[in-house]
């Protein structure tokens, strides 16, 4: 078992013996089954003082989260949510590093290819107010966490020439962090006695987006901070199994996108693009008590 689902597990059972089955009103469990793509790019000035390089990475991904949801009444029409998701098998796929010099040609200068992997984490809190009946508000604090892993890389282009040289020794990561606050609704419409569609959406103006980077390659190490938003819906299928369980079914979108940023290793340098997009269906069991 790795130490990520190792944690997860025991945060899980600690917040649950001590908060959840004692005074929460409910607790969930399920899984997030998502595909999606980490892209990151600077520029910055090669040999001049104007912007001729740039330099750009993409990790495509595919993961499957293991998520869980701890609710606690506060008032009549107030909870408090904690939600905790967790990667649990990381899958294999082809990442791409491309880098241009546009004072000599607007191809591509260099172009490698890489094995990438990620271990995904994210946390939610949010109190949520009921505004209707089948209306509810929610503001929050999000953390997202995603640490890709570069390794058996292959070059193709360099300088403008085919080389296509294998990497056998690249052992590399990138460490991309959103975090901040968040509001939105979740709405209910009844469709039978037992059944239900539910649809929830959340936005972040203001995130603080952190990148960290390093390339054992070259022995560098760098940081990216910079301003990012997001925007999260949710829609999908309710069905009531009894008065105190559910299970709902649906389609889950993730977007967070950066506004600008900085490079520590040169103030030159821009970062000028991050977006990380995660989507795909999940499934979830409810029990409240």
């Amino acid at each position: 078992m790795s130490k990520w689902i190792q944690a997860f597990l025991s945060l899980t059972l600690t917040f649950v013996t001590t908060t959840t089955f004692a005074s929460s009103d409910s607790f969930s469990i399920g899984t997030w089954h998502t595909s999606g793509l980490q892209s990151w790019q600077t520029t910055f000035p090669l040999h001049t003082k104007v912007i001729d390089g740039a330099s750009e990475l993409n990790y495509p991904h595919e993961d499957n989260y293991l998520v869980a949801n701890f609710g606690k009444k506060l008032a009549k029409n107030q909870s408090l949510q904690l939600e905790v998701g967790m990667t649990t098998s990381p899958t294999t796929k082809l990442g791409t590093d491309s880098d241009w010099d546009y004072s000599k040609n607007n191809n591509l200068w260099y172009f490698g290819t890489f094995d990438t992997q990620n271990k995904g984490l994210f946390v939610t809190a949010d109190w949520k107010k009921s505004l209707t009946k089948r209306t509810d508000f929610l503001a929050g604090y999000q953390y997202n966490r995603n640490l890709y892993s570069m390794k058996n890389g292959f070059y193709s282009i360099e300088d403008y020439s085919n080389v296509n040289v294998p990497l056998v020794s690249l052992n590399s990561s990138y460490l991309m962090i959103y975090q901040g606050p968040h509001f939105g609704v979740q709405h209910t419409i009844p469709l039978t006695s037992t059944t239900a569609l539910i649809g929830s959406f959340l936005y972040s103006p203001l995130l603080l987006a952190q990148g960290q980077g390093w390339w054992n390659l070259r022995d560098l190490s760098f940081a990216h901070t910079g301003t990012a938003r997001m925007f999260d819906t949710k829609i999908g299928l309710q069905f009531a199994i009894n008065s105190a369980s559910v299970f709902s079914l649906g389609y889950w979108y993730q977007n967070f996108s950066l506004y600008n940023g900085r490079e520590n290793t040169n103030p030159d340098i821009i970062w000028n693009k991050a977006v990380n997009v995660q989507k795909g269906y999940y499934m979830t069991g409810t029990r409240s008590f």
